[in-house]
């Protein structure tokens, strides 16, 4: 088109030196629309830009688009059997209610019948997978072959597709490295250390960082020496993933190394009471310096307020040694030894230290003891808590319900329902649905999906029959609000209660 040489000229030019024509060979509905442009600007600049903006749509206005001669290969036949048409239904109210707890109980149930997803829900499976890494190995067990060949259109579903293709790890993206790091490590933990040693002098921090956490599945004393390295970097980021690693390890150099600082610096004695009671005493004699220690260990001593440098490193020290060490070097039990801290007033502020060993090292022993018996701050009681066995967290939440005076502000309250993830008995069931029915404020909904998950399915039945709300409906310490939150937490609970059992029993029909 000669037109747009015109307009080249004039961009190359200048406006100032020249102008574009006033006939240009262009129909005249164009030639008359760049008039009508000129008769309303005497701005040269804008009259060339709006003209060429005017001849660029004319020029592009009626063309083809290019025909897309690509054949597009269909997917593979499915092996594996759809899901019954009822378990279906069960995934089609857990998407439109946003149950998550229940998606991933859904996606369980659904590959240990070796089944797939009926494909019209591949979709919105494959989109919810982009922002939730706990659905991935979940996802790709259940999509079956229609999901794989749909997910290869989208490369933001390719979290689905396991990486094998060890190349990736030197012209990957970040993303793609980081997904071959995580598969590698999961079936061969040697090899996907060996890919991170290889490239490490030449990764940047961010990456560093990035990567090191994946090193905690799987992880053994093999891992050990790489560590070790990562220890001595200057980078106060990396040092903090690779000690956290370390200190992990029970019989790692470090906590044993440590284990032999500590025994160096303390005095237990056992004294027997006039009842014949056993009582232990026990002593920390600092020295003037532990600089040798520290840079021994590659320590990075925090400051924490109130402890001078040497408290801090014993401290340090403390929270690092397994308890079963106290039992099995000094024959100490957390119900010896623990009281005799909490009322020493030197040795007190190393309480806090005990409980990070215990949460560390989650020893379950010492984690019942310190919930039933020590006051610690919330913080330690959600993590404590992940060391108690299933079957005896129970009796703790209870005795915490009863004891203490619980709010929907109490976040580590609701996180420790959410973390016991076994059915609950009844009796416990109905003592968590009474607790809820007194609150003034409706808890965050994940936390009740939680416990909906959870509960026993005898509760549909007590919720169905208004037991419990006609009960509480007559006390006068309830307002008409909280009457109204009850109803309202009953209706959702007794929703979710029913699809999880349409999930547990139906996918076998």
């Amino acid at each position: 088109m000669k037109e747009m040489e015109e307009f080249i000229k004039v961009a190359v030019i200048g406006t100032a030196s020249y102008s574009l024509g006033k006939n240009l060979s262009l129909p005249k509905s164009i030639n008359e629309l760049i008039g009508s442009i000129r008769a309303k600007s005497n701005d040269e600049e804008n009259v060339f830009l709006s003209s060429a903006s005017v001849v660029m749509s004319y020029k592009k206005a009626g063309r083809l688009l290019p025909i897309l001669r690509e054949e597009i290969k269909q997917s593979e036949k499915e092996t594996k059997k759809i899901c019954p048409l009822d378990f279906s239904k069960a995934l089609q109210s857990i998407l439109n209610n946003h149950w998550d707890s229940l998606l991933e109980l859904w996606l369980d149930r659904c590959n240990s019948f070796d089944m797939v997803v009926s494909p019209e829900f591949l979709p919105e499976l494959l989109e919810l997978g982009k922002t939730n890494p706990k659905l991935h190995d979940r996802l790709q067990k259940v999509i079956g072959n229609r999901g794989q060949w749909l997910a290869s259109f989208n490369e933001q579903w390719s979290y689905v597709f396991p990486i094998q293709d060890e190349s990736l790890w030197e012209i990957g993206k970040l993303e793609e490295r980081k997904m071959l790091l995580h598969c590698v490590r999961k079936n061969d933990s040697k090899k996907a250390r060996e890919l991170l040693e290889k490239t490490w002098s030449e990764e940047d921090l961010n990456t560093k960082i990035t990567f090191l956490p994946y090193l905690s599945e799987n992880l053994s004393l093999e891992d050990e020496p790489f560590l070790e390295k990562v220890l001595k970097e200057k980078s106060n980021k990396t040092w903090e993933v690779a000690f956290n690693l370390l200190k992990s390890l029970p019989n790692s150099k470090l906590v044993n190394r440590s284990w032999e600082i500590l025994s160096s610096i303390i005095r237990v004695a056992q004294k027997k009471s006039i009842l014949q009671s056993s009582k232990i005493q026990i002593e920390f004699n600092l020295p003037d310096s532990f600089d040798k220690e520290i840079k021994e260990l590659n320590f990075r001593i925090g400051n924490r307020k109130g402890y001078t440098k040497e408290e801090n490193f014993l401290f340090e020290l403390i929270a690092l040694i397994p308890p079963s060490k106290w039992k099995s070097v000094y024959n100490i039990t957390a119900e010896k030894l623990l009281p005799e801290i909490q009322k020493s007033k030197s040795n007190k502020k190393y309480l806090e230290a005990f409980m990070e060993a215990t949460i560390l090292h989650q020893d379950k022993d010492w984690a019942e003891y310190i919930i039933s018996c020590q006051k610690s701050s919330e913080y330690y009681r959600a993590k404590l808590f992940n060391s108690i066995p299933f079957d005896r967290r129970e009796k703790y939440i209870l005795d915490i319900l009863h004891k203490e005076k619980i709010g929907t502000y109490d976040t580590w309250f609701f996180s420790i329902l959410e973390e016991y993830s076994d059915l609950w008995s009844l009796e416990f069931s109905l003592e968590i649905f009474y607790f809820l029915a007194m609150l003034n404020k409706m808890p965050e909904k994940k936390y009740l999906q939680g416990i909906a998950v959870c509960i026993h399915k005898g509760m549909a039945e007590e919720i169905k029959d208004k037991k419990y709300f006609n009960q509480l409906s007559k006390q006068d310490q309830n307002s008409i609000e909280q009457n109204k939150f009850f109803e309202e937490m009953s209706y959702e609970m007794e929703r979710i209660i029913r699809i999880r059992e349409k999930i547990v029993h139906n996918i076998g029909c």
